[in-house]
């Protein structure tokens, strides 16, 4: 019996030991709790910098076509006076049919008939009118064929090297409403080939050039905005404008954006009307800011925080906070007045573990650990 009863207290004391032997090596060897980790926030430098956006596209200039003129009388191209292109003016030769110059005046009214004495109308007066800013009719355009405008015509077709006969056949004159204004020849008028009474004799051509951008249905997130400052490249030389109005084909759904001075008018009314003439379209690209450039400190958005009444603050390495002011913002980064380039701000502004005045050790981290600057102090 003894010798039971000491077997049965050895059991019991070795079950105790191993028991508080186990307890111990699991309070020795648990992993610490994620709670019991202390992490310290992250720091990031501010650094001055530029923020803004550009887009590029292809960009178009091409001179329009107006209405053709015609000529009542056919005949063949026996020479071709003018510079496609190039202004023509008042009593200005263009091309000869069978010999005979085909001159420009101005006027509303096409040509239509042969002029003579006695003749009365609105196309009399655009005629009496050429003669006289060229200087032959001496009167006052009335819109009557009468002497004085007879012995005009006679001085001006001898002054020309034509027939002095005082009346003016049918298309020897063409009427255009504006003058001077740019015009090339038909596509069918070439020296050689005879032109039919009525067919398409020569295209005036729009004074100042269109330019135009245009980007396919398929770069829509990349929409230029009216208003948007926009730099061309034309013939070497950078012109600046902005977006004008937009237009939508119906056809390929591809978007066409005129390019605009600053006051509205067309690009090159004032910024390149030297640009060369040609038939076929100029293209180069355009560079349009859909975000102007804005200089200044520079932090990632991860770094700003919002406040209970809306406004943006850092945090600085010593946990205060520092109001910031945003100019501008990419995707990541933001241009912010209120705090000086080399500062040291902590990253992740906005998450708990960063906000000022939280307790349990420095939220910058290692104390050895000095910023270029001090964010307080740079902030005032």
């Amino acid at each position: 019996m003894g010798r039971a009863r000491a077997a049965v207290a050895w059991t019991a004391v070795a079950v105790v030991a191993g028991g508080l032997g186990f307890w111990a090596g699991r309070a020795t060897f648990v992993p610490p709790s994620p709670q019991a980790e202390s992490s310290a926030p992250a720091l990031v430098s501010v650094e001055q910098g530029v923020i803004g956006s550009t887009i590029e596209a292809p960009v178009t200039v091409s001179w329009p076509r107006l209405p053709a003129l015609t000529s009542p009388q056919g005949g063949m191209v026996t020479s071709i006076d003018l510079t496609p292109g190039e202004p023509v003016d008042q009593g200005d030769v263009l091309l000869t049919l069978d010999l005979h110059p085909v001159v420009v005046a101005q006027g509303s009214v096409p040509s239509f008939r042969e002029l003579a004495p006695g003749d009365e109308g609105a196309d009399v007066d655009q005629l009496q009118r050429m003669l006289a800013d060229l200087g032959y009719l001496e009167t006052e355009p009335d819109g009557v064929y009468g002497s004085s405008t007879q012995t005009a015509v006679r001085a001006w077709q001898k002054a020309s090297g034509q027939p002095s006969t005082g009346t003016v056949a049918a298309g020897s004159v063409v009427f255009v409403p504006k003058l001077p204004t740019r015009m090339t020849p038909a596509a069918e008028v070439t020296v050689g080939r005879t032109v039919a009474g009525g067919a398409d004799l020569l295209v005036p051509v729009q004074s100042v050039p269109e330019v135009t951008i245009r980007l396919d249905a398929d770069r829509r997130t990349q929409t230029p905005t009216t208003g948007q400052a926009v730099r061309v490249d034309l013939d070497g030389t950078q012109v600046e404008g902005v977006v004008g109005e937009s237009a939508v084909s119906a056809e390929s759904g591809a978007t066409t954006w005129q390019v605009l001075t600053a006051d509205g008018d067309p690009l090159c009314a004032k910024q390149c009307p030297d640009l060369p003439f040609t038939d076929d379209q100029l293209t180069s690209t355009a560079t349009i800011v859909t975000a102007p450039e804005v200089t200044g400190p520079v932090v990632p958005l991860a770094a700003l925080a919002t406040a209970a009444d809306g406004s943006s603050f850092l945090v600085g390495r010593d946990g205060d906070r520092v109001p910031v002011t945003i100019e501008a913002q990419d995707g990541t980064r933001a241009v912010v007045t209120g705090i000086a380039a080399g500062t040291r701000v902590l990253l992740f502004a906005g998450s708990p573990e960063a906000q000022p005045d939280q307790p349990g050790g420095d939220p910058a981290g290692d104390p050895g650990d000095q910023p270029d600057t001090d964010a307080t102090a740079a902030a005032g």
